[in-house]
């Protein structure tokens, strides 16, 4: 276990923080006025497509986030817990970008299917796939922002 002290604790345990912020805020817009979930949608708008019948809803509001972005929000915070955990052992040697690529491959292929028809992609399978994704993206960016060789 790293020593609380440190900064490598310290410094991982406050960008663990931010990305939990992150998820929190994606699924606010049920649970707060229609101002604040208006501004919240608008703030996720650049980043997701927040298509209500591909998006986690409840009562009929839907999350800041569609399904596949609110796995890989998940799957940030999620990795980056990972990684601090295991202070970066559970990383591969790899080349960032190939991990990433493969991380992504998942997604590709779920969406790649639906839309020629092979299957009908269900919003498990969105989000797993993009959790998939998020958890290796999460433990990339905590190895890069704590200056961990990835």
């Amino acid at each position: 276990m790293p020593n609380p002290s440190s900064s490598f604790f310290r410094n991982g345990t406050f960008l663990s923080s931010g990305l939990l912020l992150l998820v929190v805020l994606a699924m606010l817009p049920p649970f707060v006025s229609e101002s604040v979930a208006g501004a919240l949608m608008a703030a996720f708008d650049p980043v997701c497509h927040q298509i209500f019948s591909r998006s986690p809803h409840i009562h009929d509001t839907a999350f800041a986030v569609c399904h596949r972005c609110f796995g890989a929000y998940v799957g940030l915070f999620a990795g980056s817990v990972l990684f601090l955990s295991s202070r970066g052992r559970v990383l591969p040697s790899w080349k960032p970008l190939l991990l990433l690529g493969l991380a992504a491959l998942p997604g590709v292929i779920d969406w790649s299917g639906d839309v020629v028809g092979i299957w009908i992609n269900t919003p498990v399978s969105r989000i797993i796939t993009g959790g998939w994704f998020g958890v290796l993206a999460g433990m990339l960016l905590a190895a890069a922002v704590l200056r961990q060789k990835a």
